[in-house]
């Protein structure tokens, strides 16, 4: 029996395109499925952003319950911010980022600056007119009139490599202010330094 991770089939969304990202980066030997065949559904090892099920110890990651997961400010989570929450730091630490500090601050930032806004346009909608990464994202799935399932995959599929890039950018000018301010941080303490001759 193939190992599998599941999420929707049809249109899709920057939450599970995402999310998609993470979980490939972290479990190459799994397919990702998209269905809405419940018994393929209750086989996957993970399943994100379907399901009607949030229950992390179960790798269970939906958010479309009435009572669906939010953060500490209320605001829902979309998958993308559930599976962040659960395996962002992991995530990190499987493409390089080798200190627990340097994790803790590109997971923050990403998570308060990025991720968050996904979530919330995501379980709200857009606020305004603005063409924002859930558009752009949104924007590659095919027109009305030359989907198919092939199609729909193959869309999902170059969809979640614009994210990849998306993601590892945002990661990398991280990497760039976080040694930044280390630095600044050092020499300053070294400009502490009294020297005695």
């Amino acid at each position: 029996m193939k190992r599998i991770m599941v999420t929707h089939d049809g249109s899709f969304h920057a939450d599970e395109v995402f999310s998609t990202v993470i979980l490939q980066e972290l479990y190459p030997e799994y397919e990702i499925v998209r269905t809405r065949d419940q018994k393929i559904i209750d086989s996957g090892f993970l399943v994100y952003d379907i399901g009607g099920i949030y229950n992390p110890q179960q790798n269970r990651f939906d958010h479309h319950m009435k009572d669906g997961p939010k953060r500490e400010n209320n605001h829902p989570y979309s998958s993308f911010g559930l599976i962040w929450k659960f395996y962002g730091q992991r995530y990190l630490a499987a493409i390089g980022i080798e200190t627990q500090e340097e994790r803790n601050f590109i997971w923050k930032y990403l998570d308060e600056e990025f991720i968050t806004w996904v979530d919330q346009e995501d379980c709200n909608g857009a606020k305004d007119k603005s063409l924002t990464i859930n558009k752009i994202v949104a924007g590659f799935n095919p027109n009305w009139d030359e989907s198919n399932e092939l199609v729909q995959n193959q869309q999902f599929q170059a969809a979640t490599n614009f994210a990849r890039g998306i993601l590892g950018q945002q990661i990398h000018r991280q990497q760039g202010i976080f040694k930044a301010s280390q630095f600044i941080s050092e020499a300053y303490e070294a400009s502490k330094i009294i020297y005695w001759f």
